[in-house]
């Protein structure tokens, strides 16, 4: 009986995980581009974790527990594969939770100077100054190098009305 009612937490905590990262995500991300992908890969992991607890809790896996450590081992190699996606979307996040950071904000990177044109998960997009070319930057470089950014804040709907006719 016991069993059950943790099992019955354990769902509930999880489906409140799950509201709870979608809600961040339409609240502080929104502006992100990427971020859904990182929110379904969260998803993902919280209902894979859940299942395997459902079921070492009413030992639907004793069999399969061979199958389980596999794809474990599998996870952390796929980890270390993408390693370098994985800092720069935390640098992604870390870029979207920053006040200092936001499109249309003036940036000095190694000498080049610009305007944050887009700001992405994985990559932040400048548009130079000098020839008006768009460089795709990675967002761990802006914990690596020093950056500049002006305080000055540009109005976004200036830069989504560019946004819009340069995506169309």
């Amino acid at each position: 009986m016991a069993s059950e009612i943790y099992a019955i937490i354990s769902v509930v905590i999880t489906i409140g995980v799950i509201i709870s990262a979608k809600i961040i995500d339409h609240y502080k991300f929104k502006t992100l581009d990427g971020s859904y992908k990182a929110l379904v890969v969260i998803i993902l992991l919280v209902v894979i974790a859940e299942g395997v607890y459902l079921s070492i809790n009413f030992d639907l896996l004793t069999y399969a527990l061979e199958t389980v450590t596999s794809l474990s081992a599998i996870l952390i190699f796929a980890a270390f594969v993408y390693l370098n996606k994985l800092q720069n979307a935390a640098s992604g996040i870390s870029i979207a939770l920053s006040t200092n950071i936001h499109v249309g904000a003036k940036i000095k990177i190694e000498n080049h100077k610009g305007t944050i044109f887009k700001l992405g998960l994985t990559k932040t997009i400048i548009e130079m100054d000098e020839d008006k070319s768009r460089v795709w930057i990675p967002n761990k470089k802006f914990d690596e190098v020093l950056v500049s950014i002006s305080s000055i804040k540009a109005k976004p709907s200036d830069y989504d009305l560019e946004k819009a006719s340069v995506d169309n």
